[in-house]
């Protein structure tokens, strides 16, 4: 974690008919520029243009990866190609070396399995992601949120504790559960769902 410096990097891809209104990842760079942090946002539409930018992520040495794409449990779409969990782990593992974590906001793909072939590359801290469907709405002010309260508690540090504590309140706010990835024991990813229990439920 001293190697790498303490600003998050996001990279977004969508459905081509998303592209004009529900640019996610674009929302979330311009709230915290306006909070003073300087995040960086990049837009993919292809594999090639992912490892493109994952490694610009990790030449930069930012310390947190934010990825904004459509998904399911086995597949990440990006706007011209998809990619199985193997084949996404493969591209992003290896740059998540040295403490850094990955934030994926994508319906659904936050899976044990995934967040397991992602630790499998070595020295990813967590893996954070919706459980089930979630609104672009919804989504923009999860994450914005997330991330505001975040830096403003300590900018430098993302605390296990208190990324619990915001992920639970910012969760009950959207009515939403988020499935928390660490490293386990022999190479399988274990979870926290949070918040453990819904105060206000919104149907898919």
């Amino acid at each position: 974690m001293a190697n790498t410096v303490p600003k998050l990097f996001i990279i977004e891809s969508l459905d081509l008919e998303d592209e004009a209104d529900h640019r996610e990842g674009e929302v979330i760079s311009r709230v915290l520029r306006m909070a003073g942090s300087k995040p960086i946002y990049r837009y993919v539409r292809t594999e090639q243009e992912l490892i493109r930018f994952v490694e610009e992520f990790r030449e930069r040495r930012y310390r947190w990866l934010h990825i904004s794409v459509h998904g399911n449990h086995n597949l990440i779409s990006l706007t011209l190609d998809q990619l199985n969990a193997k084949q996404f782990a493969k591209i992003v593992g290896p740059a998540l070396a040295d403490g850094r974590r990955l934030f994926l906001s994508t319906c659904k793909a936050a899976t044990v399995d995934l967040a397991s072939a992602i630790f499998g590359h070595g020295g990813c801290l967590s893996v954070l992601g919706p459980i089930k469907k979630i609104q672009f709405d919804d989504s923009a002010i999860f994450w914005s949120s997330f991330y505001h309260l975040m830096f403003k508690r300590k900018r430098s540090r993302m605390l296990g504790r208190d990324m619990e504590e915001v992920i639970a309140m910012m969760g009950d706010a959207v009515g939403r559960q988020f499935r928390l990835l660490k490293p386990g024991l022999a190479g399988q990813a274990t979870e926290t769902k949070l918040p453990k229990r819904l105060t206000k439920g919104k149907k898919k």
